[in-house]
């Protein structure tokens, strides 16, 4: 992960890739409960996928925590993003103002929010992150 964090990145870009390193295809969605199991066994819960994004966050040197966000206005996200009823993502503060990215191991969706809106929303495959448009033109056998 260290290589991918660049210190001529902004915050929103530190975040972003952050959340693409778990979200992404490099990982799976499963029964693992840690944080170290996701490096572990590549495998996890939106818990344990966030807890390992929120470390990595604290580490940049941000505050960051874990937070149920089932029950959040979804306005504030990207139309094509849908929890399950027990979904947890990350809070990360910046200087003051709170920001959410998800680690949900596997699922690809790479977002960063504010309260009130979506400021990027992409996709995760492999080590790419792609934006929205990008995926979409992207033929099916070249993404897995």
């Amino acid at each position: 992960m260290k290589e991918n964090i660049k210190k001529d990145m902004d915050f929103k870009e530190k975040l972003i890739t952050a959340s693409a390193y778990v979200v992404s295809t490099n990982f799976q969605y499963g029964n693992k409960s840690n944080p170290e199991d996701v490096i572990t066994y590549g495998e996890g819960t939106c818990i344990s996928g966030g807890k390992l994004v929120a470390a990595m966050c604290e580490a940049m040197g941000y505050k960051a925590r874990v937070r149920f966000a089932a029950k959040d206005d979804m306005s504030r996200y990207p139309a094509n993003v849908i929890f399950m009823d027990q979904h947890y993502n990350v809070e990360v503060t910046v200087k003051g103002k709170k920001y959410y990215i998800d680690g949900t191991p596997g699922s690809m969706a790479v977002y960063l929010c504010t309260k009130k809106k979506t400021l990027f929303f992409g996709y995760a495959v492999g080590d790419r992150i792609m934006s929205s448009e990008e995926f979409m033109d992207v033929p099916a056998d070249e993404l897995f």
